[in-house]
């Protein structure tokens, strides 16, 4: 568009898709009505025919004449929706492998002292997805002869000794 376009509403919406349209529509009809913001992420067509993905935020408030205005910006977000869909893919996958592998991950969040399993280290533990896991629930699932040695060599490595 040239430099300094102001869109009515009506030409602004006509940037979105057809079926992107009634969702911004309403957010910003809701914005209008009750003044105050709107903040959504949609497909946009630019003026040359590209579809892109945008962050649309936007504000009415009242001018010094008492007349509605409204203010609103919309940023690219294409690269950051790319990024996004190509963890959850990567996710999808490894989930997929993991799945057919048998195999279970786990992080522990060693200064919170949180543990978390996915569904995997849940049936490889035996133990029930409806229960937390906890440090001392995984040190109860070693054998009781190798407890010893595993919290030991466990501490020191976790004080830069191991």
């Amino acid at each position: 568009v040239p430099e300094g376009f102001r869109p009515t509403l009506e030409q602004a919406i006509a940037f979105y898709p057809p079926e992107s349209r009634p969702t911004v529509e309403r957010l910003v009809g809701d914005a209008i009505r009750r003044e105050g913001r709107f903040e959504f992420e949609l497909p946009l067509i630019t003026a040359q025919g590209r579809r892109i993905w945008v962050q649309a935020t936007g504000e009415v408030f009242r001018d010094l004449d008492g007349h509605r205005t409204l203010v609103g910006g919309v940023f690219d977000v294409s690269a950051r929706r790319r990024e996004r869909q190509a963890l959850e893919e990567s996710h999808r996958r490894i989930a997929l492998a993991n799945a057919a592998g048998g195999i279970g991950t786990w992080e522990w969040r060693i200064p919170e002292g949180e543990l978390h399993w996915d569904d995997g280290a849940y049936q490889l533990m035996g133990a029930s997805t409806a229960s937390k896991p906890s440090y001392a629930h995984w040190l109860a699932l070693i054998h009781p002869e190798d407890r010893d040695a595993v919290e030991r060599n466990l501490q020191a490595t976790l004080h830069g000794d191991g």
